[in-house]
């Protein structure tokens, strides 16, 4: 694989990714959607565009880098990078996997190490920026944030 993604914090609120020749420590907000890491110096940001939007950004500067759509109930993506659109959905309906997809074909997956595990792997295509793939990560990470938050007992 790729890129390894371990949870270094206690709570599942940041991450470290890393692959043979980047790595980032990812810092998730406690409350929201939203996100910072720091790559070559830089801060990048990762945010709903709007609390009831279905978009989904990765700036730097205030400059849009990438954006993804929601669609529809489903864990699903359509996202636009710098290269081309690519989609990102979940491997099968019950499954914490995901798959990335490139006009319908596979070119990428995001999966569990093991079974309940909280690290995972990815292997993305080879054009995407080391900060596109940490933002298709952070996409991966708030779907399993809201499937774990709706499976706790209340």
């Amino acid at each position: 694989m790729d890129l390894q993604i371990i949870h270094s914090g206690f709570l599942d609120h940041t991450c470290d990714i890393r692959s043979r020749e980047n790595e980032t420590t990812l810092s998730m907000s406690w409350l929201g959607e939203s996100a910072t890491f720091r790559f070559n110096e830089e801060k990048y940001y990762l945010a709903r565009r709007h609390l009831f939007s279905g978009e989904f950004l990765l700036q730097r500067d205030g400059q849009l880098l990438a954006a993804a759509r929601k669609t529809s109930f489903l864990r699903r993506f359509e996202v636009d990078t710098s290269q081309q659109r690519l989609m990102l959905r979940a491997a099968s309906p019950f499954s914490s996997n995901f798959k990335v997809e490139v006009g319908g074909t596979e070119a990428g997956q995001v999966a569990s190490q093991r079974w309940f595990s909280r690290s995972f792997e990815a292997s993305l295509p080879d054009w995407l920026s080391f900060p596109e793939e940490v933002f298709l990560i952070w996409l991966v990470l708030l779907v399993r944030r809201r499937s774990q938050s709706a499976a706790a007992p209340s």
